[in-house]
């Protein structure tokens, strides 16, 4: 039998209920991708930056990927560091909140 580490997630609904209290959000997505729509109030760093940021203790932070599989292996590091992170599910492919940037 496996056992696997399940990855904290939320449901794109969810996070659309955190939106008033200004959540971290990071979009791990290309800065094209990004520009033509994002969640507001994220911010746009690659992988590699997400898990060099510092976050305050205790602080929820909520990676969004394209589809929620890039952003796991983020949450997964964030996790190990201490970071109370989490994957979206589906990522932006999922998103029906409001979009900041595009046309």
């Amino acid at each position: 039998m496996f056992f696997f580490d399940k990855t904290p997630s939320v449901s794109g609904e969810t996070l659309l209920n955190k939106l008033k209290g200004k959540p971290v959000i990071i979009d791990i997505r290309q800065a094209d991708a990004f520009n033509q729509g994002h969640i507001p109030g994220a911010k746009n760093l690659s992988a590699d930056q997400a898990v060099q940021q510092t976050f305050k203790e205790g602080q929820e932070v909520f990676v969004v990927c394209y589809a929620g599989m890039s952003s796991q292996s983020v949450v997964k590091k964030l996790n190990k560091q201490g970071v109370d992170a989490y994957s979206v599910t589906g990522g932006m492919g999922a998103w029906k909140g409001p979009m900041k940037g595009g046309k």
